[in-house]
């Protein structure tokens, strides 16, 4: 009987944390429709305030989770 419990208390902790897991996790497709500088991404980051950051082949961009804003070189003469 105790490992009846046991094996059940386990399960039931593994189904709920699968089921937070998968409430708390979303998923955004960028592109340039949105702002995004190109669609070719080279490399993507996140610094410690949440901004997530993807260089492309067009300059750099910063999306905070709703808005993106796109960094271009600047160009000389």
């Amino acid at each position: 009987m105790n490992i009846f419990i046991t094996i059940s208390s386990l399960v039931l902790c593994i189904l709920s944390s699968f089921q937070g897991y998968a409430q708390s996790s979303s998923f955004y497709h960028l592109s340039t429709a949105e702002g995004l500088s190109d669609n070719r991404v080279h490399s993507v980051a996140r610094d410690r305030n949440g901004i997530l950051w993807i260089g492309t082949s067009e300059g750099l961009n910063s999306f905070d989770g709703n808005r993106i804003t796109a960094y271009y070189k600047k160009q000389y003469p």
